[in-house]
């Protein structure tokens, strides 16, 4: 049998699986299509998962609120008790009252468009078209889950106006004040250079809040971390600098700090690392409903799109900042400048 006839039969068999009764085995059955086909451009995962895992949760997870219709879920943080002091014997302690803060999750949708196609069309193609359109969503499903998560971190970053209608509602819609463990320090910095001196540097800005977080995960795109195969073994070590130089950037672990390389520029700019401390300290991601494909055959047309509801929280200020490379002048992440 040749390729034609079989990737043909996989789209027989796929219109089959539409037409057939939603109870049915055949309705049920994923067919794998042939990838004779060129590729055209890079898709990935998104980074966000790897940032703040996702944990399932159910509707008995879900708390009700008087001012919203929407799935929403209370959490707490870690309260913080006043300071110790020194004072003469027979002293007796000052009250304090013990209050643990809160802070809410608040789910959202995401969704594709919806794509259909004629029956007698769906013939005409060799691939397993449907399959490959389904693998593309969820990567632009998880695109849009990037973006609304560093929409958040960038509003954090820079306390400045930015699309704060989204699932990671951190409870700073009614919060304009900036997160006591921070400080009196920046949260974004810039080097001239990237070099051994600047790497290290960079390391300190979460250590510098008043948290004293230690970063766990650095978040740059795909042309940035070239920067890094550019450092000599002076500065990173002559078997790290000629493993860097005959293989490129892998998963590698630089500074103490596991490295997400990312292709989308649009969100992570040139230039830019985030970085992030761990989960723990950091926030929560929830999914109620995870990526779900929903499927309909109707006459002579087949139609599908993907859809889930998610919510999250960066809900620690302290536990991320940013680094710029490559301008004029060097800051610190004591003089709070940009």
């Amino acid at each position: 049998m040749n390729n034609n006839t079989r990737d043909s039969l996989t789209n027989n068999d796929l219109i089959d699986g539409f037409m057939a009764p939603k109870d049915s085995a055949m309705y049920k059955e994923a067919k794998e299509g042939s990838e004779d086909y060129v590729k055209m451009r890079l898709y990935e995962d998104g980074f966000q998962r790897n940032i703040q895992p996702m944990v399932k949760v159910d509707a008995s997870d879900l708390d009700n609120q008087v001012d919203t219709d929407r799935p929403c879920m209370v959490l707490e943080k870690e309260p913080n008790a006043e300071a110790a002091y020194s004072v003469p014997f027979a002293t007796l302690p000052i009250g304090a009252y013990i209050k643990g803060p809160k802070y809410r999750v608040m789910f959202d949708r995401i969704m594709t468009r919806r794509h259909r196609i004629d029956v007698d069309l769906l013939l005409t193609y060799r691939m397993d078209i449907k399959k490959i359109f389904e693998d593309i969503m969820l990567k632009k499903i998880q695109d849009e889950e990037d973006r609304k998560y560093l929409s958040v971190a960038n509003y954090i970053l820079t306390q400045g106006e930015n699309d704060f209608n989204a699932i990671y509602d951190s409870a700073h819609q009614n919060e304009n004040a900036r997160n006591a463990g921070i400080g009196n320090v920046s949260q974004n910095v810039t080097y001239a250079t990237m070099d051994r001196e600047s790497l290290t540097e960079m390391t300190k800005g979460l250590p510098y809040t008043d948290n004293a977080l230690n970063p766990s995960m650095a978040l740059v795109n795909n042309i940035t971390v070239r920067d890094i195969c550019k450092l000599s073994r002076d500065e990173i070590g002559g078997d790290l600098a000629e493993e860097l130089f005959i293989n490129g950037f892998s998963e590698q672990r630089i500074m103490g700090l596991r490295w997400l390389v990312t292709i989308k520029k649009h969100l992570v700019h040139t230039n830019t690392v985030y970085q992030f401390a761990e989960p723990k300290f950091l926030g929560k991601s929830f999914a109620l409903r995870d990526v779900t494909l929903s499927s309909k055959a109707e006459d002579m047309w087949i139609e599908f799109f993907a859809w889930e509801s998610i919510g999250g929280a960066i809900a620690n200020d302290a536990a991320l900042c940013c680094s710029h490379f490559g301008d004029t002048e060097n800051h610190t992440w004591e003089d709070g400048s940009v």
